[in-house]
């Protein structure tokens, strides 16, 4: 499914970046906060999952 909100793929794609990168904690805490605005992203559920 295509994320519309411009903002929320931005955050997605800090998050993931952030993941990558290591930072567990700075990376569950875009998630949650993708979620909280758009709790119906599965990638975000997969990223918090992941961290």
């Amino acid at each position: 499914m295509e994320i519309q909100d411009p903002r929320v793929r931005s955050l997605l794609r800090q998050a993931n970046k952030v993941a990558e990168s290591g930072k567990k904690a700075a990376a569950e805490q875009l998630y949650r906060q993708i979620l909280e605005e758009a709790p119906d992203v599965a990638e975000a559920w997969y990223g918090l999952g992941q961290v």
